[in-house]
Formats: C-alpha cells, structure tokens, sequence
C-alpha cells in the first residue's frame, strides 16, 4: 500500500507541476489562457472536493450525506481565498495520523491531493487578480493621477493587435514630445506585458497602466470599443479619457476586421455626438481618426454618415475622418519606397524608351507594357490600377502604347461582384479574348490550367505582380515561375516580379535572396507590415508637404496673388470673387492686358517687397490647399467631389514625376530650370517661347504623356466622357490630347513646366548642401 501511495503522489505532484507550468507559461499567449485557466480551476475544484468528501465521510460526528456534500463543496470554495481545513479539528487528526485507527497510506495520499489542490487554487486566484484586477486598477489609477498638457497632442489606439503596435511604436519614434497610449482589451494584448512573475508584481505595486513599453502606455480597458456604450463611454470601457480626447488627440481604428473598426468608429462618433465622457458634462472629441479600411461611396458622400446630425446645440466639434487601406498603402510604397536603394517599381523602367542616334532619349516608348496580376484581392485591385495609370505612356504618334494587363483569380466574377463600384471602369475596356486593355482569366492558381494560359506571351511580359493573401503561397508561385516557366527568358531583360509579403521570417529572407542571386535581382519584396504601417505613411505627411508645394508652384505660374486681384478687378469692371471666370473666358488681349499690368506691379516694388509679396501669396496658397481638407469634410456634396479629385491629381503629380523625369533627356534634366522658365505660365497662343525644335518636341510628347496619366486616373476613379460634373464622375476634358482645345493643353504644359522648376530646386539644393558639407 505504501508503494502505491508513493507513485501516486509522484504522479499527482507531477500533474500539479505540469499544471503550474502550462499555467505560467500561458500568460503570454492568450489564445490558450483561457483554457489552461478553466480546465485547471475545474481540475483543482474536482480534487479539493473528492478530498473533502473522503476526509469528512470519514470522520466521526458527521452522518447527514448532504451536510458532508455542502461542507466539502464550501471548503473547496474557500481554498481560492487562502482558507483551509487542514489544520482544523479532524482533519489533523486523520491527515497527520498518530497511533489513531487510520491508515497512514490513506491519510498520506489525501494530505498530498488537499496540499497540491490548495497550492493550486492559490496559484489561480493569484493569477485572476494580478491579470485583470490590478491590471484594471493600474489603468484607472493612471489615467487619474495623469493628463497631457494643454494643447499636447496625444495618439490614442483602441485595440492592441499588430499593426497598433508598428504604428504606435513609429509614432513615437516620429513625435517623442507626444503622448501615445494603446487601450488593450479584454483577453488581448499579454504579449505586450513581461510574463514574468516578478515583472507582473512590480506592475501591481507600482502601476503604470498596463505597461510602460517604451515610453507607450498601454492601458487595460474594460470592454472594446464596438461593445461601448455611447451614452456612457467612459464608464463601458473603465477608463475616464474626458482628459486624453480632446481637439489636441488622434485616434486610431486598426483592426484587421474592416466591420469591426467601422463599428468602432460608430461608437466613437456617437459617443461625441453625446457630449458625455463618462463624467456628466465632460465631454469627448479628438482631432483625426484614422480608420483602417477602404473609403466606401458613403463615406465619400458623407464622412458622417456614422454620426447623429443633430448634436442638441452642444457645439460638438467632429473630427476628421481618414480611410487608410493597407493595400493601397502597400502599393503607395512602391512609388516612394524609404530604401532608395530598393529595385524600381516604376512601370517606366521596364520598357524601352526611344533614344536618337546620340544616345538622347525622345519622351516616348518604343513598344507596349504588358503585365500579369496574380490574385484580384485588394492587393490586386490596387495593382491594377497602379499599373493602368503608371504605364500609359506616348508612342512616336503621340498616341497611348499598347497596354495589356492579364489577371489571374480563382473567382473573378465574385471578385468583380466585390469590387463592382471601383471595377466598374474596367467593363468595357476588358473582353475575355485579350482583344482589349484588360484580361480577366478565371483559373485556380498553380494548376495544370493556370500554368498553360500563363506561358502564353509570358516572352513579352515586362511587370508581374504576385498577390494572393498568402506569404508564403506568394513565394512558392513566384519561384515556380522562374524556375519552370519563363522559357528560357533572360529575367534581366526589362522584368520584375513583385512579390508581396506581410511578414516574412528569417527563412523566407533568405530564400528571396537566394532565388534573386540566382535571377538578376528580379524579384521586389513590398506590401511589408513594418513599412506599410509608419507614422509618415499613413498620416501621408511628407505626402501632404510635396503636393502642396506642388500646388503653389503649379499656381503662382498660372494664376495671380490676391493683393493683384484685388486692385486690378475694379479696373475691369468685376468683382474679385469673379476673377476666376472671368480669367477662364477672357480672350488673349485681355490676359495680355492683365499680364501686362502684372509685370507693371511687380516693378513698381523694390526687392524686399517682392519677397514678402511673394511669400505672402505662399501663405494663401497654402492655406487654399488646407481649406480643402475642410471642404472634402463639411462641404456640400459637389464641393467635397471636385476637391477630392483635385486633391488626388496633386498628390498624383508629385507621384508621377520620377516616370516624366525618365522619359526625359539627360539634356534636359541639365537645363531644367532655363526650359522650365521657357514655358509660359498663362497661354497666349505659345506653348514654348524659345524656338528649339528638339526641345518642342520632347516637351509635347512629355505633355501628351501627362494627359495620358490624367485620362487613366479618371477612368480608374469611374469618370467618363461628357460635361464636367464630378457627382456624375463626367468630365469634357476625358478625350485624346489632340482633341482638347490649346487652352487645355496648356494644362499639361504647365505640369510639365512645374515637374522641371521642381527638379531644378531640388538639384540646387542638394548641390548647397554637399558644397556646404
């Protein structure tokens, strides 16, 4: 008996340990907390309630059945709050047996089962209290013994997932004045918090939130967002933030769950809406929320469309709204990687472009783009539209280059079906037979099938994009590609794959390494978590600053400052407010009038005048930009369309310029600011005021390509031909490049001639600085 004693207690202390270990280890892993917690506590109940049973069953005194059950079942209960009967009166005397009737085997195997069931549920009770109730008491205390300074921006980020915490680290790397917290959930989030034991301690005693990681406060919250209640926000989540969102914070929404963050941000705007923080009176607004996720129609139409419209004339002040898709961001990236040294993603660099017989290139291509898209994801559908408007490049006629763009999905039509609203310009310019622009084949990818439709032409085929929502699936298609089925094909021949990936691991690296040693460094790697979500990229920044320096360059060379306006309007007879029109339907006597009278402004002002003139009008310029922002926001419908669009073709232009630059001649680039100069700023019937034949006909076929990228941008966006009204997406000006009137082309000129002062600054300032290096 006593040998069977011993093995069993052996056994059931190794239980026990194994228990305490896979419970201790759980604590970062919150996929398999909970059931480690609850199969141990009902483990732990079971045996401190058998043990009971046994012990007072067999002690004298007590015969009720039911009074040994209910007793037994309360002194287990009681072991979870540090309560045990093993020294009381009967139990000593049968667990730590004398010379008394019990047997000692029986009584040892009960001292150890009650001994590893009380260690056990201590442990347990141990665990719930210093994971969520300090957690939670660490969090509360925090945000009331802490609040930002006046006008101090603070980024808070509901929901602790993966992209929260690339963001949130970025954005503090970027703003390290700032305040930056991250409210974690209920059941997320441990992975952030040290498992240690002694960590999770000193977190109870010395409570900093959740945690401190670097310099990030994460804060544990009650309930989610989406589970908030609006009327009461502050107390749903258990965490009083009337002091973290105000004019000054930013917002985040980041879930993976496209319905969960536009259910977040319905919380969140109908919280403000309330005008209640929890607290009565206290109320809560920020300044931005980003959203992950794609801007639909409606938001489009109304960037409230989530929100109450009648705040009760409270004087809720809204915030603004940002959609940032992580697939449009990843194709973003292509155009302005942050490694310089990464391979070309531009569509340019893969075809041939004309040069004449001293090497010079001509501004336009010798042959046409053809490409694949492997996957009609988001992924794909951002590729495909990248591509239609980054490779609509002129031919020797000035006419569009062929453009052929084959796709490749398991479903297209339901792709389609899910895309209808951003695929529908793709009707008719797709046919099955490839007879057009755009070919849709249905195959499963990697199939007998797919393979034999995907050597078709696959000779001629410069750009291929690989984007099926699976790393590594991604990498073994695109390794089968250039292992079996290229044919032959020299892959360093005007030929590149890009390769999307998430997450790649160590292995993955190293495998796109070895396959790009092999293959002329073919493939481009992008769509990264880590570069996708940083600070300067989703809230587009730097993005912001070239556009609107784009903008203010652009129109300080086809519009007037108005301090000018203002002065010169009476003499025409008009208002200022209906300069605009007027400029637009004047005939070239009159412009040259007003041209006139410009330069005759400009003289009468000596130098320092000038400057301030010229930065004063800087300033308007800039703030014209700004207002945008606001209209898009708050404006009627037709405004918030027109100013998208305008905004987009800004941004649009910044992007574009590295293609125009590698259509242009080295000459060219050399003389950027004196060719830039040439072109005039307003059209007198001159696109060129230097008579340089071969500069003329760069330029035009330059111009040309510009309304070819104008073209494809609208027919992406859904516009179509017909009189200009951005709500029916038509536009008069949606037609070849000969067709439009001069005054209209013009329009092209001017972006070419802003493209040229940019670079020419540009050149001139990396220039000062090496001298002064």
């Amino acid at each position: 008996m006593d040998s069977l004693v011993i093995v069993l207690s052996v056994l059931i202390f190794g239980l026990i340990f194994f228990y305490m270990w896979t419970l201790l280890r759980q604590m970062s892993k919150e996929q398999f907390w909970t059931t480690a917690l609850v199969t141990g506590t009902v483990a732990t109940v079971a045996v401190g309630f058998l043990v009971h049973l046994v012990v007072m069953s067999s002690m004298g005194g007590l015969n009720d059945w039911l009074t040994i059950v209910v007793m037994s079942l309360t002194s287990t209960v009681e072991m979870f709050i540090g309560s045990t009967k093993m020294f009381d009166n009967g139990f000593n005397e049968f667990l730590f047996p004398g010379h008394g009737e019990y047997t000692g085997a029986l009584s040892d195997l009960c001292l150890i089962l009650m001994t590893g069931a009380y260690v056990a549920a201590l442990a347990t009770s141990a665990y719930i209290v210093l994971t969520f109730f300090f957690r939670r008491l660490g969090s509360l205390s925090w945000v009331k013994k802490n609040a930002p300074g006046s006008g101090q921006t603070v980024h808070v980020f509901f929901g602790d997932n993966p992209n929260s915490r690339l963001l949130s680290a970025d954005v503090l790397a970027n703003n390290p004045g700032d305040w930056v917290l991250r409210i974690d959930y209920p059941g997320e989030g441990d992975r952030d918090v040290d498992a240690s034991l002694w960590s999770r301690l000193l977190a109870t005693f010395f409570p900093k939130g959740v945690s401190n990681a670097e310099g990030i406060i994460v804060l544990k919250s009650r309930s989610s967002l989406s589970s908030a209640l609006p009327e009461d926000f502050s107390g749903s989540l258990g965490l009083d933030l009337t002091n973290w969102l105000t004019q000054s914070t930013v917002v985040y929404l980041l879930s993976d769950d496209e319905a969960t963050t536009r259910k977040e941000l319905r919380v969140l705007l109908q919280a403000i809406s309330h005008g209640n923080g929890g607290t009565q009176g206290a109320g809560i607004t920020c300044k931005k929320i980003y959203c992950h996720g794609r801007r639909s129609e409606l938001d489009v139409e109304s960037e409230y469309a989530y929100v109450p419209r009648n705040d009760g004339g409270s004087g809720t002040s809204y915030p603004e709204i940002i959609f940032r898709d992580s697939s449009k961001l990843a194709i973003r990236s292509l155009l302005r990687p942050a490694d310089k040294n990464l391979k070309s993603a531009l569509p340019v660099d893969y075809v041939p472009i004309a040069v004449d017989k001293e090497g010079n290139k001509l501004g336009y291509v010798e042959s046409g783009f053809k490409s694949i898209i492997i996957g009609l994801g988001e992924t794909g559908l951002e590729a495909l539209k990248f591509l239609y408007e980054y490779a609509s490049f002129p031919d020797k006629d000035g006419k569009k280059s062929p453009f052929l763009c084959r796709i490749f999905d398991k479903d297209i039509p339901g792709q389609r079906k899910l895309f209808y609203e951003e695929l529908s310009w793709a009707g008719p310019l797709a046919v099955d037979n490839g007879g057009k622009e755009i070919e849709f084949i249905n195959e499963e990818v990697n199939t007998d099938a797919f393979w034999e439709k995907f050597e078709d032409g696959i000779e001629q085929v410069n750009y291929i994009f690989v984007c099926l929502g699976d790393d590594k699936f991604n990498l073994s298609v695109a390794n089968a590609i250039l292992n079996h089925h290229l044919k032959g094909r020299d892959t360093g021949d005007r030929f590149v794959i890009m390769l999307k990936q998430r997450n790649p691991d160590e292995m993955v690296t190293r495998t796109i390494q070895s396959i790009n040693e092999k293959n002329n460094q073919c493939i481009r790697v992008f769509g990264q978590a880590s570069e996708v979500w940083c600070y300067n990229v989703v809230s587009d920044n730097p993005m912001k600053e070239d556009a609107i320096r784009y903008y203010t360059t652009y129109q300080k060379a086809n519009t007037y400052p108005s301090e000018f306006v203002k002065e010169e309007a009476p003499k025409l007879g008009i208002l200022a407010e209906e300069w605009e029109n007027f400029i637009w339907d004047a005939d070239d006597v009159q412009k040259k009038q007003i041209e006139t009278d410009w330069n005759s402004y400009l003289s009468g002002k000596t130098d320092e005048e000038r400057q301030a003139l010229e930065d004063r009008w800087s300033e308007e310029l800039r703030k014209k930009w700004n207002s945008r922002d606001e209209i898009i926001r708050t404006g009627e419908r037709k405004a918030r369309a027109t100013n998208l669009r305008q905004r987009t073709q800004d941004i649009s232009n910044v992007l574009h310029a590295s293609t125009k630059q590698a259509l242009m001649p080295a000459w060219m680039l050399e003389r950027a600011g004196e060719i830039s100069a040439a072109i005039p700023g307003k059209f007198f019937g001159k696109f060129y005021d230097v008579e340089d034949e071969r500069a003329k006909s760069v330029l035009c076929l330059l111009a040309i390509g510009e309304h070819l990228r104008w073209n494809a941008s609208h027919i992406i966006l859904g516009y179509k031909l017909g009189k200009k009204d951005d709500l029916l997406k038509t536009h008069d000006c949606l037609k070849e490049y000969r067709d439009l009137e001069a005054v209209v082309q013009h329009h092209d000129w001017l972006v070419i001639k802003t493209t040229l002062k940019l670079y020419a600054e540009s050149e001139a300032y990396k220039n000062q600085i090496t001298q002064e290096g």
